[in-house]
């Protein structure tokens, strides 16, 4: 959509003068516009027609002429798109950079590397309509006996995951790994871990960042010999006030370095050029879904800090449950809907 804008001067004096702009030094011409547009439209301008009053003063001492040139009248056009009223990239790109672990990222890291967060619905993010039930046996009371006090008669599995599930929805005082410890137990409950995959809890990966060697601490990781599938980050804000949005892309910038290395050092395969993660953040019991896709070119940025042309746009899923998103997995409709997605997220392991 094109629109235009009007900043007028005196009427009066408003005369046309196309020979004398046209023959006008650059400077002169670049400083009327700035002077005659308002900064904050001036990066939206696409075209403009001036309308000018031209001041013409001669020296007779020195025989020289000096001409003024004053835009009374502009008639300017310019984009509001979208993409039009985003901050320029040369304006980003002269944004600090500095060497941080991922634990101190910011979102201004993310504007510094040209990260986005764009959210989606359930059918755009999972690429389905079917949300079938988990088939493991492990979680299968899970999904139908709501608390301990329920589970009388339940198997060891049931009871040992509404166990965790208590200690993470009310944490005490030196039990702060209550949550990592039931992520960690329902992804295993869920088969995350078949075959050759295991869950980590609290790797720590080596991040190149300006230069420098600093490290990105997970709080669980999904990994097999060939390197990191999928990263999880608690929300800390509780205690630390941090974001963990740009701590978990930075877990997956570093991800991406340490499974190219090992690919090429240990298992001689080529790089890859681009990996998408899996991740989620746990808010208490709830999670939110996300599919970072890390290019070679992003994490070069990152290692050099510097500002990448192209834009990387991480894909976020926020559940939309049946009670509140605060319930977390206590009341059982959020725990059968959020175990349902969390069946569904194991798809993307590996891509």
């Amino acid at each position: 959509m094109k629109k235009e804008i009007k900043e007028r001067g005196n009427p009066e004096s408003v005369g046309m003068n196309h020979r004398v702009w046209k023959d006008l030094d650059p400077r002169l011409k670049s400083q009327s516009i700035s002077t005659c547009i308002s900064s904050s439209f001036l990066p939206l301008v696409t075209s403009v027609r001036f309308y000018i009053r031209v001041t013409t003063t001669r020296c007779s001492t020195t025989a020289t002429t000096t001409i003024s040139v004053t835009p009374v009248n502009i008639c300017a056009t310019y984009s509001t798109t979208p993409t039009s009223l985003r901050p320029l990239p040369s304006t980003m790109a002269k944004l600090i950079r500095t060497a941080k672990s991922g634990s101190d990222w910011t979102a201004n890291e993310l504007a510094a590397y040209n990260i986005t967060v764009v959210s989606q619905n359930k059918e755009e993010f999972f690429g389905t309509t079917n949300f079938p039930d988990p088939a493991e046996p492990t979680v299968a009371g899970f999904m139908t006996t709501e608390t301990r006090q329920d589970a009388l008669a339940a198997d060891k599995n049931t009871k040992q995951l509404l166990h965790y599930l208590d200690l993470a929805m009310n944490p005490k005082v030196g039990q702060e790994a209550a949550v990592n410890n039931f992520a960690a137990e329902l992804l295993r409950g869920l088969d995350y871990d078949d075959g050759d995959r295991i869950v980590f809890i609290r790797s720590a990966i080596p991040l190149l960042i300006c230069g420098v060697n600093s490290v990105a601490q997970t709080d669980i990781c999904v990994m097999d010999d060939n390197g990191i599938l999928l990263l999880l980050q608690k929300d800390k804000r509780l205690t630390s006030m941090k974001d963990p949005e740009p701590q978990l892309i930075a877990e997956a910038i570093a991800a991406f370095a340490a499974n190219n290395q090992k690919r090429e050092r240990d298992l001689h395969l080529p790089l890859r050029n681009s990996i998408m993660f899996p991740c989620l953040i746990m808010v208490g019991t709830s999670p939110i879904f996300y599919k970072i896709a890390v290019t070679a070119a992003l994490s070069k940025a990152v290692q050099t800090g510097t500002y990448p042309e192209i834009e990387t746009r991480v894909i976020r899923y926020i559940p939309r449950l049946p009670c509140r998103n605060s319930e977390g997995m206590r009341p059982l409709p959020n725990r059968i809907e959020i175990l349902r997605c969390l069946e569904a997220f194991k798809r993307f392991l590996g891509n």
